[in-house]
């Protein structure tokens, strides 16, 4: 006999007499689980009713802006164009 068919007898075994005492002790499984269960409704108020905690997704928002016909290409990296600002252009506000 191999050692897994060993251990497999053997849980087997612990599995019916377990069994058997179960059925043999049917109001005492019973109690037991009904105990169980009202504990377990006991908690439900330390549980609370959220499962997952509030999630920070630390977003932003850029908006930049440049002028009709502007290429993406003619814009820094930084997101700064590569010209000069016009004095005479109105700084662009908050939209």
């Amino acid at each position: 006999m191999s050692w897994s068919q060993a251990l497999f007898d053997g849980l087997d075994g612990m599995y019916q007499d377990a069994l058997h005492w179960a059925l043999g002790h049917r109001k005492l499984v019973v109690l037991g689980v009904l105990v169980a269960f009202l504990g377990a409704l006991a908690l439900v108020p330390l549980i609370g009713t959220e499962f997952f905690p509030m999630s920070d997704e630390s977003q932003f928002r850029i908006t930049l802006r440049a002028p009709l016909g502007t290429r993406v290409e003619e814009d820094g990296e930084d997101g700064r164009p590569d010209r000069e600002p016009d004095p005479a252009e109105p700084p662009a506000g908050r939209g």
